[in-house]
């Protein structure tokens, strides 16, 4: 709240050619038309069919990308923030800083709930800075209406920023501009950076107040900030500062989702670190996983994901069981998790994005799984693509299996950087997925419409086993004089009919049976009585016989049952008015305390 209640000074930008990117238009060719299509600069266009697939040319290759969590009360569009380079063959070194100038797009997505897009995504402004490329784009989960929310970025001048993104509507920014024209300039409202490090990647805290700010560099620091201190807009608020057992870059950093307090960091030389932000100066454990490099890392529950060269890893700290699951012939870059629908999204550099189902993880892979492959790049001339956005299931190799060779290396233009999930429930099949080709596809996924998941639940993970507690006791017998009562009760409400003994007693057939219990012990045997007319039973006593009883003193009549069975520091029971020389014999025996013993019959 204190951010949002912050000034930022928001002005149209006038000179913009500096800011936008270099490449004017997009040529691809849709495998279902087959005809070569040319998108210009901030356009998009819409399968002709349902409209469930989109395709936005942001003008440069994709490196950071993000959709934006909606307040119920203003779900009518989504928004979703794109930075990219400004050309599409742009290389950057990772220890040197960049300050060029760039822009943070803000894209206005009518999405029609889990089916289709209502018309087509329109770029509403762009932030300007001079900052660089942007690494990573991350919206603060919780909504902060009257604004689109808060925004923080990790840009390529080594500082974590965060702006206060305003609604379209207060901008004033009419449909008559052109889109290249919808350029703004912001200050951020929070500003953070370290000494001889640059940042990579920056999360947004679990919690509800979202307080903690996490960021990773290029070294392996890793840096905590806490939002609600009070030198916070100064720059302050560190809370964590620890780098481990790895120095190389960070590739992927993740809070825990059953934890405030933990977060897992994926390094390129191959190493899984688990952090506790209470204490940095140790981490809680590290795995190394290979020598080949980790892009990404998610978790799923309680196991860690992470996107390497070799496939996709899955690291239980339940079990401390690893599996991998190769997905892809080339590298995967990206993947994400969403927990409302139930499903994994990777992309790879081979142009393939898919959507694998979170059942294979909780199965452990001890079944085949099946993965949908929704999006497909092939580069056929330099600057022309094949594009196929139809789903296709493929059948997943285990972990055993050798892993694939490729014969010559995938360009640069066709690989996948980053793929994103929808966080909204109403919209949680639709899937932003982009890379070195600056298209950005927006496809929904089917499969999720047909098995609609609650909120922060998991359709296809197994369900707990529940068994009904047994009743205690076993239910009531009917004894015979009940019996006898019900048969009386029958004939009286007969004869109130005005039908005599005799038609009571006609009325029953001649080959009817009479089922009557025996008063006998243990188990009860059944009688059958095949006359005419039911025989009067002797009633049955209520008071049972038992085998053995425990007499009273005074009854001398009665034995008196003594525990024979030898036990150790045991000594047997004297009988009753035995050596006792001073009792009188007429005066009546007084009783005697007994205590429980376990009498065996």
């Amino acid at each position: 709240q204190k951010l949002l209640m912050s000034e930022a000074r928001i002005e149209p930008l006038k000179d913009p050619s500096n800011y936008l990117p270099k490449s004017v238009s997009s040529s691809f060719i849709l495998e279902r038309d087959d005809k070569e299509q040319t998108v210009p600069l901030f356009h998009s266009i819409l399968s002709p069919e349902k409209s469930q697939t989109a395709i936005i040319n942001v003008g440069g290759s994709i490196w950071a990308l993000d959709w934006c969590p909606l307040d119920p009360s203003q779900s009518d569009c989504n928004f979703l923030a794109v930075s990219v380079n400004k050309t599409l063959d742009q290389v950057h070194l990772l220890h040197e800083k960049d300050t060029s100038k760039n822009i943070i797009q803000v894209w206005s997505v009518p999405l029609i709930n889990n089916s289709y897009i209502m018309s087509c995504p329109r770029l509403e402004f762009g932030i300007a800075h001079e900052y660089g490329t942007v690494w990573d784009l991350r919206w603060c989960p919780s909504p902060n209406p009257p604004f689109v929310g808060l925004l923080a970025g990790a840009f390529g001048d080594g500082k974590i920023r965060v702006y206060k993104v305003p609604h379209p509507s207060f901008l004033g920014l009419s449909d008559f501009h052109s889109p290249t024209e919808r350029l703004i300039t912001q200050e951020p409202v929070l500003e953070f950076g370290v000494e001889d490090s640059l940042f990579f990647r920056v999360r947004w805290s679990r919690d509800k107040e979202h307080q903690n700010l996490l960021g990773a560099t290029q070294n392996g620091t890793i840096c905590v900030w806490n939002l609600h201190s009070q030198d916070v807009s100064d720059g302050g608020g560190l809370i964590f500062k620890g780098r481990g057992q790895s120095s190389s870059q960070v590739g992927g950093v993740e809070w825990c989702q059953e934890s405030k307090l933990l977060f897992g960091v994926c390094n390129y030389d191959g190493l899984l670190i688990l952090w506790d932000i209470r204490n940095p100066f140790q981490s809680l454990f590290h795995i190394k996983i290979g020598s080949l490099v980790c892009y990404d890392l998610q978790w799923y529950h309680k196991s860690m994901m992470v996107a390497s060269d070799d496939g996709l890893h899955i690291i239980d700290l339940l079990t401390e069981t690893h599996q991998k699951l190769i997905l892809h012939t080339g590298s995967i870059l990206g993947v994400d998790v969403s927990l409302l629908s139930g499903f994994a999204t990777t992309c790879s550099s081979d142009g393939k994005t898919k959507v694998i189902s979170l059942k294979c993880v909780a199965k452990n892979f001890r079944r085949s799984a099946n993965s949908a492959q929704i999006i497909t790049q092939t580069r056929i001339q330099d600057n022309i693509l094949r594009v196929s956005q139809e789903p296709r299931d493929e059948e997943l190799m285990s972990s055993k299996a050798p892993r694939l060779v490729r014969n010559e290396l995938d360009s640069p233009l066709i690989a996948g950087h980053r793929t994103r999930w929808n966080p909204n429930l109403d919209y949680c099949s639709w899937i932003a997925s982009g890379g070195g080709s600056g298209l950005l596809h927006l496809s929904c996924f089917s499969e999720i419409r047909k098995t609609p998941a609650r909120r922060g639940r998991v359709p296809n993970a197994e369900k707990p086993k529940t068994t009904t507690p047994k009743k205690k006791g076993t239910p009531k017998k009917k004894t015979q004089k009940a019996a006898d009562d019900e048969l009386e009760k029958d004939v009286d409400g007969e004869a109130d009919t005005g039908a005599t003994k005799v038609d009571a007693e006609e009325s029953v057939p001649a080959a009817a049976a009479v089922v009557v219990e025996t008063p006998k012990r243990g188990r009860r045997k059944k009688t059958v009585v095949d006359d005419e007319t039911p025989k009067e039973l002797p009633k049955r006593s209520r008071t049972r016989t038992k085998k053995f009883s425990i007499p009273l003193v005074g009854e001398e009549s009665l034995p008196e049952v003594v525990d024979e069975t030898p036990k150790k520091n045991k000594r047997r029971r004297k009988p009753d008015n035995v050596d006792q020389p001073d009792s009188d014999p007429d005066a009546t025996p007084k009783k005697k305390q007994t205590t429980k013993k376990t009498r065996q019959c």
